[in-house]
């Protein structure tokens, strides 16, 4: 990022980040503190990532559960939380789907859920795609 920022302007970056890639949480904290952008691309972990999520953390999709959201708007809500720069992009093949990743953006996700679900993912050390 340095050496991209002495030849332009950067305003934001884009990579993947979910719970299966989670090797960017440096960087994130970096650009936040320069105001710059990660666009987290493939916050699921990719089609498969998607579709193994609640077998992957059933810790989080248990309080996903329990709160009435969907495995993939806790992640959505985690990911917000992990920086103020973080802005997932989601791709979806439903309506439904897009308005659920959509709802992640505004499910209260306090301290101690933030932290229940941060463990797991840390916990898992899983850093490749699904």
């Amino acid at each position: 990022v340095a050496r991209a920022r002495s030849v332009a302007q950067i305003v934001s970056v884009q990579n993947s980040f979910s719970p299966f890639r989670t090797v960017d949480r440096d960087l994130i904290a970096e650009l936040a503190g320069d105001s710059i952008a990660y666009l987290a691309h493939s916050p699921f972990g990719g089609l498969a990532g998607a579709e193994r999520l609640a077998d992957a953390l059933p810790g989080t999709a248990a309080l996903a559960e329990s709160r009435g959201w969907s495995v993939h708007r806790a992640i959505v809500a985690w990911q917000l939380a992990v920086g103020s720069n973080v802005i997932p992009i989601v791709g979806a093949r439903r309506p439904s789907s897009i308005l659920d990743s959509a709802a992640g953006a505004s499910a209260p996700l306090d301290a101690e859920a933030f932290s229940i679900i941060d463990r797991e993912i840390a916990d898992r050390r899983v850093e490749s795609h699904p």
